[in-house]
């Protein structure tokens, strides 16, 4: 089985939570003719995709939601994997902090990677291609991810292997753009006991998420994912994120 890897990463340098995560999808799938005219127009810069930034926009809305409706049948048959990190306490201890940045750059990406990969039945082999948006943070990282995965592969007896790891520009892959706004629709939806005054721009962006919810698949999509939490206490701790995703609905009733 042949499957396509997009990472990105949202809220750094920004409002909290941080957050990294990947969507796997079938190749036949990402091939789809739906899918590939959306990539298309992307490519030949008809069409772009801002959910951070999105504040009431009426065409943004439009894409935004036309992109969830295109991949709503195949929703079922995609993986998403994610991990929200803190990092109060090692921005505080200078003597931590750029060791920090390597293992977070480094390190996290290869788990959500692998948590994607890893534990598929004996009679399943995977190949996979990994596609990272451009970041300087990044920029020394792919060839080393396919060689640690590939490793981990062989060491651990698991049944994957990574063909190709590259970053790609923005807007070149609708993959990427859609882990970019997942991830954006995560942290909405994590942060919904934390903002208690709430902007126009905001609700807009609240307004959004709710619609995108609605349509066929995407609730059970969401309520799916794999969500891992890290602070400077405890390793890496799995949460399930359709607690948050309820608490977030009835907040919202």
């Amino acid at each position: 089985m042949k499957i396509e890897i997009f990472f990105d990463e949202s809220g750094k340098n920004s409002t909290k939570p941080m957050i990294m995560g990947a969507i796997s999808i079938p190749e036949k799938i990402y091939f789809s003719d739906s899918i590939q005219a959306i990539n298309n127009e992307l490519q030949d810069k008809k069409l772009n995709y801002h959910f951070t930034k999105y504040n009431g926009d009426y065409n943004m809305k439009a894409r935004i939601k036309k992109l969830f409706e295109v991949f709503s049948p195949n929703l079922r048959v995609m993986r998403v994997n994610t991990i929200k990190y803190d990092d109060i306490y090692y921005k505080s201890q200078s003597s931590n902090g750029e060791l920090f940045e390597t293992m977070v750059y480094s390190k996290f990406p290869e788990r959500v990677f692998y948590g994607l990969l890893r534990g598929k039945g004996n009679l399943m082999n995977i190949e996979a291609n990994i596609f990272m948006e451009e970041a300087t943070e990044y920029k020394n990282f792919p060839k080393k991810f396919k060689e640690q995965l590939n490793i981990q592969s062989l060491y651990r007896g698991e049944k994957f292997k990574i063909q190709n790891c590259s970053m790609v520009p923005k807007y070149t892959e609708i993959g990427v753009e859609f882990v970019d706004i997942v991830l954006g629709i995560i942290r909405t939806i994590l942060n919904f006991e934390q903002i208690k005054t709430v902007s126009n721009s905001y609700r807009a962006k609240i307004d959004l998420v709710n619609e995108i919810l609605i349509i066929p698949n995407v609730y059970e999509f969401f309520a799916s994912i794999k969500y891992f939490e890290w602070d400077s206490i405890n390793s890496l701790k799995e949460i399930n994120f359709k607690d948050y995703l309820d608490g977030y609905i009835a907040s919202n009733y």
